[in-house]
């Protein structure tokens, strides 16, 4: 993240989701389209609990929007 954002310090605690829910955000995330948008985000709500949702910022920043630029429109 010091890459992307120099000197901003991570103030905000992350709440790990327990795996079952990772496994499924990870599935849900590398299965998303254009095409499958609407479902895909309707999934990610029915098991992304707010507590997680810092965790998930943290996750789409350093793993899949800082090394995937052919997606960040659907990011």
């Amino acid at each position: 993240i010091d890459k992307i954002m120099p000197g901003v310090p991570e103030s905000t605690p992350l709440t790990q989701p327990p795996d079952s829910v990772v496994d499924r955000i990870y599935f849900v995330i590398n299965n998303v389209s254009a095409g499958n948008m609407e479902a895909k985000s309707a999934e990610l709500r029915e098991v992304l609990k707010e507590d997680y949702h810092n965790w998930l910022a943290n996750y789409l920043v350093q793993k899949r929007i800082s090394s995937h630029a052919n997606l960040h429109g659907m990011y």
